[in-house]
């Protein structure tokens, strides 16, 4: 079986493949064509922020694209084999036993064994930040021997397999190397957080070479990389990340070859614009990503059900399906359709002013409500956001509720969100899950552990729910585990609605298609010639999504056809979107 690298552009999404196809020789990444006239093999993509390139604390998009190519990890969200060759499960689920590849090396040239993935395993605990909480009933890992880890359970975990990816292994003796040692973490310093800013201890396809913070991440081939690069001539040399938020900077640099890869965050009319733009397509993917309009539970007035119930029907959502988000569709409950175990039969809410007034009525205040202000926060990277919020605004005005929209940076928003005297009464976010369960998601938003997260700033919390959320991960049975989740997803939207889920999205991306082979494009080209933004259109635009081991395509039923007939599977990242190292294409089963 081929391997491909994958250069993940979300954390869940489906399977695209892309080879950077231009010239064998790095050249400078800041020009698009090197002094011969031959293009530099590189890969650029926009960023939102800095990369954070430690895996003990990525959550974000960039971060994740970087890391997935500077590590390595035990398997791949498929259950497929990467540095663990096979492993086996206690009948009672409480012990995962995995046997290493022999012969894998460092960045550093340092071997890699059981004792670099119990250190990792360790530190990423010790630290608690980024996807962490995901191992919380792991209680360790143990080194059998040189080449044998085994993970300890306090108690089943479900969904255990669709973590443990992950799990990204650091090089030991590098990372002890470059600890500060007045660090919070005792005999272990600052963990060498402080270097792992600017540099990798890791063993996958490429290594950290450049980072120049507020500016860009550049990073290359590793020639060691233990799958080898056989096959892979076409593999970029290079890739960067680059700071870039302008629609129109990104525009002219695409037009000049400058930038291979957009960002995912622009207005229709940005991508129309870029569409026009010679030698650039347009790339449909989804990630079972969700945009969700969160409420604070815990502040007036939106500590009240019912006028939480009120605000979910002041929303328009299907106005928002074309205008603002491109080619996405409504959102049935508050896990992803493309997740195992989503309900979609879910209670919802629907655009209805005098819904909207009935439950104001049956709120607690019914008669202040009209001299309570709410504030609601948006992120100020996101313009196309402000159109919803904007259409919330003026329809809480009818019903005599004032909505202040105060805009900020993510950081501001992480820091407001992170206490709920603090938190917003209303804002929006969009998430993508870091496991393919519907229980895990919702502990993950629901949940008391993650509270203060921006996966979770609703602050909502009962002792009831937090049990069930608790035991639905627990069970091992799938269809058992999926049934608790459905019940789950029912009742926090009908007696808590915590959160409005607005549209699961489609995420458009525009690239270079003359040098860049993205087999993803193809999916739909193949069928359509050119999947075209239609502002008229609020269904049909949606992308494939891989969902229990086949295509499950949400766009158009020829296109739902033709994925039936072909039967496609992907052996990698099933929930990934990546980039190719390999230019014959991705298999076909």
């Amino acid at each position: 079986m081929k391997r491909i690298l994958a250069l993940v552009l979300a954390l869940l999404s489906c399977v695209g493949l892309l080879s950077g196809c231009g010239g064998d020789t790095a050249g400078d990444p800041a020009d698009a064509q090197t002094g011969d006239g031959t293009r530099p093999s590189i890969i650029r993509f926009s960023a939102d922020s800095t990369p954070k390139i430690d895996p003990a604390v990525i959550t974000d998009l960039v971060g994740s694209v970087c890391v997935e190519n500077l590590y390595d990890n035990l398997t791949y969200p498929d259950e497929t084999p990467n540095l663990a060759t096979d492993w086996e499960a206690s009948p009672d689920g409480l012990e995962y036993t995995f046997h290493l590849k022999e012969g894998v090396k460092f960045h550093s040239g340092n071997d890699l064994t059981a004792s670099d993935v119990v250190f990792s395993f360790n530190r990423f605990k010790t630290i608690g930040q980024g996807f962490a909480y995901l191992f919380d009933t792991v209680e360790e890992c143990v080194a059998d021997d040189d080449y044998t880890v085994r993970f300890v359970l306090a108690e089943p975990l479900g969904s255990f397999m669709g973590i443990i990816w992950q799990l990204y292994i650091l090089d030991e003796e590098t990372v002890m190397a470059n600890i500060v040692d007045d660090g919070t973490y005792g005999e272990y310093g600052d963990y060498a957080m402080a270097w792992l800013l600017d540099n990798d201890a890791g063993s996958g396809p490429y290594t950290a070479t450049e980072m120049v913070h507020s500016d860009y991440f550049l990073a290359s081939r590793f020639p060691d990389w233990h799958m080898g690069w056989e096959g892979r001539e076409n593999a970029p040399e290079q890739f960067q990340a680059i700071y870039l938020t302008e629609p129109s900077t990104q525009q002219t640099m695409m037009a000049n070859q400058e930038l291979e890869i957009s960002s995912p965050w622009f207005a229709p009319e940005n991508y129309e614009a870029l569409d026009e733009i010679e030698g650039v397509e347009l790339a449909f993917t989804t990630w079972a990503c969700t945009q969700y309009i969160f409420f604070n539970t815990q502040a007036a007035p939106t500590d009240d059900l019912n006028y939480r119930k009120a605000l979910s029907c002041l929303l328009d959502y299907e106005s928002f399906l074309g205008p603002v988000f491109y080619g996405a569709e409504r959102s049935v409950g508050p896990v992803s359709s493309a997740i195992n175990g989503h309900n979609d039969s879910c209670t919802t809410y629907n655009y209805d002013i005098e819904q909207a007034k009935e439950y104001l009525a049956q709120s607690r205040y019914a008669d202040t409500y009209q001299d309570i202000e709410l504030e609601c926060f948006l992120l100020d990277s996101a313009p196309a956001l402000e159109k919803m919020m904007l259409s919330l605004q003026a329809n809480c005005a009818q019903v005599g509720i004032t909505m202040n929209i105060r805009k900020g940076p993510w950081l501001t928003y992480q820091e407001q969100i992170s206490n709920p005297d603090s938190a917003p009464n209303v804002s929006t976010c969009n998430i993508t899950p870091s496991v393919n369960d519907a229980a895990s998601v919702m502990r993950t938003l629901f949940g008391s552990a993650t509270q203060g997260t921006f996966e979770n700033p609703t602050w909502v919390s009962t002792p009831e729910l937090d049990e069930r959320l608790d035991t639905a991960v627990t069970i091992l049975d799938t269809d058992e585990r999926n049934a608790a989740a459905m019940e789950l997803q029912d009742y926090v939207m009908a007696e808590l609605c915590a959160s409005a889920p607005v549209a699961d999205m489609a995420n458009p991306y525009a690239y270079q298609s003359t040098y860049i082979d993205w087999p993803v494009a193809d999916y739909y080209n193949e069928t359509s010639q050119r999947l075209r933004l239609n502002l008229s259109s609020t269904t049909d635009t949606g992308g494939l999504e891989y969902v229990r081991g086949k295509w499950n395509s949400r766009c158009s039923g020829e296109m739902r056809r033709y994925r039936e007939e072909h039967q496609w599977r992907r052996r990698l990242p099933g929930t990934l979107l990546t980039l190719m190292c390999e230019s014959q294409g991705s298999e076909r089963d």
